[in-house]
């Protein structure tokens, strides 16, 4: 029975410390900072390939109709 007790005791330690480990971060480790305004980044530009798939044999080289 002491055990059992002594463990509980322990596991609730434990639960404890890590949330205050948890709230300190939460509160005083966070970037301060008031509201700032997003900066736009300019679309980057896609250059497009037109790709042609054949079923049949070509050799390199032969004008596609």
């Amino acid at each position: 029975m002491r055990r059992g007790r002594t463990f509980l005791y322990l596991a609730l330690i434990l639960i404890l410390g890590l949330v205050a480990v948890a709230v300190f971060y939460m509160r005083f480790m966070q970037p301060k900072g008031g509201p700032t305004t997003a900066q736009e980044s300019p679309t980057p530009v896609v250059d497009l390939v037109n790709v042609v798939v054949v079923t049949q044999r070509v050799p390199r080289g032969a004008m596609l109709d």
